[in-house]
Order: C-alpha cells, then structure tokens, then sequence
C-alpha cells in the first residue's frame, strides 16, 4: 500500500505533465519534480511495477466517460518515471480519443492504477470480479481490462469476459474456447476524487 503523500504526489506529477504538455509557460521544469529528489524522498517510486493512468471527464455538455488510459502491466520503469510516461500517453496518444484540449483540463480527472505482477488463471472461474483485472489471450490476440472496469460498467463476469472478447478484436463468445487463456492482477487504485 502506498501512503497519502506518495499517491498525492503520484496525482499531482501526473496532472502536471499533463498541463506542462498544454501550457508551456516556462514554468515546468520547476513543476515536475527531478527523479532523484523524488526517489530520495520516496524510494518505493523507483521500483518496477505495471501503472495505468486513466482520464475520466465529467463536462456538462459532452457528459461523462472515459477520456484516455494507457499504461503497462509489467514495470519496465520506474513507478514515478511510468506515472508520468503515461499521463502524457493516455491525454494525448490513446488511439481511441483526441487528444486532450486546455479546455477540457478542468472537466478531467486522473485515475491511477498500480499492479501486482500478473499471474495465469487456471479457469475463469478464478477471475474474481471488481478485484482482479484480466488479461485475455488467444492466438496472438491480446486485451486487458483493469479491476474496476467491470463494477464500473455493472457487468457480471460472462458480459466482462465478452467485452474482453470483443476489444482484442474476437468474436465475443471467443473466451469460452478452451484455447483461450486468462492472466488476472490486482491494482490499488486512487483518483484526484478521493
């Protein structure tokens, strides 16, 4: 588990690249804290693990949705370094959405997940719904859905395992074929709404 101070600063970079990447002011370079004060401070951000950051926006004439999430289930960085990797990605590199406008900054808010390591699951029968989040894997296709995606969208486990299904681009009754393979992980997960 991660101390307050640690996610706040976890937020907070997060938001800041974000805003540094709209609104280059001058101002950022003293923004965003240097890796080695940060993991002087706080060495727990310099291990490796898997991170997602998720932007989520709430505008009252768009309404409310996802906005970007990108990330990686296995560290291959640091935790700081991958905080603010991937904010940066998911405003302005998820292929699904355009890239994030100086307007919207104000509507967005940033959700990150930090992950276990990620270990096969004998049968879907081990995916525990709104705790674990779930890899799919079948003949070289692969997608992911993080813990609280499920609960989030009020799915039982046959909806999120078709859904699952559907986003690597498979037909969606795909993870019932016994060639079909599940990788399960859990996150702890906290948001700027906390």
């Amino acid at each position: 588990m991660l101390q307050e101070d640690v996610k706040n600063l976890l937020l907070k970079t997060a938001r800041d690249m974000i805003e540094c990447s709209l609104i280059d002011d001058g101002s950022c370079e003293k923004k965003i804290l240097s890796s080695e004060l940060v993991y002087r401070r706080y060495p727990e951000l310099f291990d490796h693990c898997g991170v997602f950051v998720t932007l989520k926006i709430s505008d009252p004439v768009v309404g409310e949705g996802l906005r970007g999430c990108i990330g990686s289930i296995i560290g291959r960085e640091s935790l700081y370094e991958g905080v603010k990797r991937f904010s940066s990605e998911a405003a302005f590199n998820d292929p699904r959405f355009n890239p994030v406008t100086e307007d919207e900054l104000s509507w967005i808010t940033i959700e990150i997940s930090v992950l276990t390591p990620p270990e096969r699951a004998l049968s879907t029968d081990d995916i525990v719904l709104g705790q674990d989040g779930v890899i799919l894997n079948y003949q070289g296709r692969v997608a992911v859905f993080l813990p609280q995606v499920a609960t989030e969208e009020g799915w039982d486990k046959a909806t999120m395992l078709q859904h699952l299904s559907l986003k690597a681009g498979l037909p969606e009754d795909t993870w019932k074929d016994p060639d079909c393979f599940f990788t399960i992980f859990q996150a702890e997960i906290f948001s700027e709404e906390e």
